[in-house]
């Protein structure tokens, strides 16, 4: 189900229903007259992460990013994008830190500053011109996107990176179906490591996805957490490969896009 409307909306005027997840579609594109009225929304870790940047295409999609998942994630919590802080896990994961003191709530973080069960957890990743912000409540959420291309090498690539099962069964695909497959093999795998907090340089061969065509799930978890995982891939994704992964019971996935027309947009 895609939302496109409330053009000039916050997150915070949606109808949340506990059995939802809602995925984002932002494009990373904005007129150079917006640039400054973004950066003012950046917080101090990201102004030293762009400083650091060359200036060019590369700047203006981080300052996209970044600024427009402040918007989506303030307006969930009434909050002023500006006031967000992030924390990260060991693997570089995010979370926003004082929930209890944005959302008006007695409760405090826990010692490890995580986010508790019932706060807003969120993915980001972007490909290409795009973004995907990934929102739950009350569970973790990974979210993963790569634009749709060849992959001339992707048997060479798979045999590498892949688990040895996964690599064999994008063998047994059709060679003009390898880069597709290889691709949203990926993104699944990505999407779950996200999910459960770990990053990719442990490496990805200590877990099994499905590869497309088949429909996505996890086929070996690696070390058991006793979770039952839930997958799915985001509509409306042209051009792009994309796919969702979070623990626990089958969600409604609602799908927006932000801009004009859209869910939210860079006007106030």
């Amino acid at each position: 189900m895609t939302e496109t409307i409330w053009p000039h909306g916050s997150a915070r005027t949606l109808t949340w229903d506990s059995g939802e997840l809602h995925i984002w579609n932002v494009p990373l594109t904005h007129a150079p007259s917006r640039t400054p009225e973004l950066c003012r929304l950046l917080g101090p870790a990201e102004r030293v992460e762009l400083s650091a940047l060359t200036r060019g295409p590369g700047t203006r999609s981080f300052i996209a990013r970044r600024a427009r998942l402040r918007r989506i994630l303030a307006g969930y919590l009434g909050a002023a994008p500006e006031e967000l802080r992030f924390g990260y896990g060991a693997d570089g994961k995010p979370w926003l830190l004082g929930q209890s003191r944005l959302l008006g709530q007695s409760q405090s973080p826990g010692p490890s500053q995580s986010p508790g069960p019932s706060r807003l957890h969120f993915s980001v990743s972007h490909s290409g011109g795009t973004a995907l912000v990934a929102v739950a409540v009350g569970h973790p959420v990974g979210v993963d996107v790569e634009r749709a291309r060849p992959v001339p090498e992707a048997s060479r690539l798979a045999a590498l990176c892949l688990a040895p099962a996964e690599a064999r069964a994008l063998s047994r695909l059709p060679r003009a179906d390898r880069a597709r497959g290889f691709l949203g093999c990926w993104v699944r795998k990505e999407a779950y490591t996200k999910a459960r907090g770990r990053g990719i340089a442990r490496g990805l061969g200590w877990f099994e996805v499905s590869v497309p065509p088949e429909p996505p799930r996890v086929v070996r978890a690696g070390r058991a957490d006793g979770l039952a995982w839930q997958f799915a891939e985001p509509p409306a994704m042209d051009g792009l490969v994309a796919a969702v992964a979070w623990p626990g019971e089958q969600r409604r996935l609602r799908a927006f896009r932000y801009g004009p027309g859209g869910r939210s947009s860079d006007t106030p």
